[in-house]
């Protein structure tokens, strides 16, 4: 009786959603340069009907679907003063993952012998651990719920692939399609897995019982799935800016609002074909920087590529024998997904369910090219030790994208250096008292129909949690700053739209300047704010470094702390 409880696929659902809860609320892991631009504004402003009014805030990202923040947003509206139950709650998602993952691996291993449960175990442990698994635990991105929706259809897809011809049934063909459609519907980085998948089905054709019509099927419910999650979104875009994909593929839907060519993050593209080709040996040996200049320890695409050459080589001194089923599937679906996501993006944490099928891939290469002698059998356990431990302390040797900061707030002293009586805001900071919320703004005294003019990203997030206490708050954003959010626009439409917004209020005005250490525009921006009359105060929170530039005269009305 006992035994069949634990065997139970109930009892360790519940045991990976405990263990994601709980690793999430002690790592507390954010990406909170994203939280503070549109995550948290993006849900608030469609549950609130805003879209549009608050004009271009959170830059590019201010046009993302919102319905996969929603969960968040409601998280922080009814439980920020217990940001730990937030982080539980949303260690959740990571919990499931690993649960989905758990299953993925089951298909490829015998779990009946000692040696198939202990190659789940290894593949499971390296899969976590690979850096853009663990250092999304818990955080905003939604790379984490993602992949978990698309490793839901890889895991159905794979298991119907894997039946003989005969016993295949079309409508999970057809579930697998709608799942990965509705993973790219809620985030539209998805388009990796759906590009793959249906490329992948393509080229393992023959193990398909209907190919055309079951291929034909997975693309016709996948496009349903996505419709499903992303119609509405499309409807709305279309109706306020021309193109139901705004600001993507803008070359062929020609909206007013951005150039005529279709908006794409080529940040960490290779720049030539060499690039593409040894990127994985590049990022793991040689340029250990990216994603936000952070260092990142980690040689699975390394180590990776290395051993799908060496089964390469295997394959063909073989005289081009045929490969184990599930082995060959499992392969294209690898290569295939890593070469989309290669020629899309290159964003690292977008390759989640990329580093969770090479795990198996590198478990299987430690069984494979075992050596028969003794002597190298020990050398090779040996080195195989070695690359363990590397790749399993990726998370300890890597930088992570930051620790939210509920405990403290954003330090100030890049704000200092750019205004004038540092020492009197240093002593306002100092004895600002922390409440330890999950999205905290010292309290201040703005009047109702207050207008906030940004300059520079993220800020958007300012605007719900001044909601709360300010009734008709608006934002617009000026200037796109550091990472050129306005880039791309069509300032002929852009520009007197802002204008139009700013003239127009009748209320209450205010800038917001969101600092860059490492950027002369937002000094730049204090400067010419401050020129105009405003007096420019460090805004004491816990998500990003903001200064307020309030009218002179009335800060002392506006910050509490500012003394009398």
């Amino acid at each position: 009786m006992l035994k069949k409880f634990y065997s139970n696929n109930y009892f360790y659902f519940g045991l990976f959603l405990l263990g994601g809860g709980l690793l999430s609320s002690l790592l507390c892991f954010d990406l909170t340069w994203d939280f503070a631009n549109y995550h948290y504004f993006n849900a608030w402003a469609f549950i609130n009907n805003r879209v549009g009014y608050d004009f271009l805030v959170a830059g590019i990202n201010t046009y993302f679907n919102p319905l996969i923040d929603i969960p968040l947003y409601y998280l922080v509206e009814n439980f920020n003063d217990y940001p730990l139950v937030i982080f539980f709650v949303q260690g959740l998602w990571a919990g499931a993952l690993a649960f989905v993952f758990y299953k993925f691996l089951r298909l490829f291993f015998d779990v009946s012998s000692r040696q198939g449960r202990l190659s789940v175990f290894a593949a499971w442990i390296i899969g976590i651990t690979s850096w853009p698994f663990f250092m999304q635990i818990g955080s905003s991105t939604n790379d984490i719920q993602s992949s978990l929706i698309v490793m839901c259809g890889f895991y159905l897809l794979f298991k119907e692939l894997f039946k003989a011809k005969e016993k295949q049934r079309l409508w999970i063909f057809a579930a697998s399609g709608l799942i990965l459609g509705s993973a790219m519907g809620l985030k539209l980085t998805a388009v990796i897995y759906c590009l793959s998948s249906g490329l992948a089905l393509i080229i393992c054709h023959r193990f398909l019982r209907h190919s055309l019509k079951t291929i034909t099927v997975f693309a016709v419910c996948g496009l349903i799935g996505f419709l499903l999650f992303n119609g509405f979104w499309m409807l709305k875009l279309w109706q306020l800016y021309d193109n139901p994909f705004f600001p993507f593929l803008n070359n062929i839907f020609h909206s007013d609002y951005y150039i005529n060519e279709s908006y794409r993050d080529e940040n960490y593209l290779p720049l030539n074909w060499w690039g593409y080709f040894l990127h994985p040996l590049y990022m793991a040996f040689v340029n250990k920087v990216s994603e936000g200049k952070m260092l990142i320890i980690d040689i699975r695409e390394g180590l990776t590529y290395f051993i799908l050459v060496a089964y390469f080589i295997v394959w063909l001194k073989n005289k081009h024998k045929n490969v184990n089923h599930k082995r060959f599937v499992l392969f294209v679906f690898l290569v295939v997904s890593y070469a989309v996501w290669l020629a899309l993006f290159c964003i690292y944490r977008y390759s989640i369910p990329i580093n969770l099928m090479a795990s198996v891939v590198i478990i299987w290469a430690f069984v494979d090219f075992m050596p028969k002698g003794d002597n190298l059998k020990i050398i090779y356990i040996s080195v195989a030790n070695i690359i363990l431990f590397s790749l399993l302390s990726t998370p300890y040797y890597s930088d992570v994208w930051s620790h939210h900061n509920y405990k403290s707030k954003i330090k100030p002293d890049i704000v200092f250096s750019v205004l004038i009586k540092d020492d009197e805001y240093k002593q306002r900071f100092a004895e600002y008292e922390q409440k330890g919320q999950y999205a905290e703004i010292e309290d201040i005294n703005l009047p109702d129909n207050t207008l906030i003019m940004m300059h520079h990203i993220p800020g958007a997030s300012i605007l719900p949690v001044l909601a709360h206490k300010i009734k008709n708050i608006r934002g617009v954003l000026l200037k796109g700053g550091r990472i050129h959010a306005l880039t791309g626009f069509n300032n002929k439409k852009i520009i007197p739209e802002i204008k139009s917004i700013i003239s127009s209020h009748q209320g209450f005005k205010v800038y917001l300047v969101a600092m860059h250490e490492e950027s002369e525009e937002s000094k730049y921006s204090i400067d010419m704010i401050e020129a105009k009359g405003m007096k420019c105060i460090p805004l004491i929170n816990n998500m990003f470094p903001w200064v307020l530039c309030v009218p002179k005269g009335t800060e002392k009305q506006i910050f509490k702390g500012i003394k009398q």
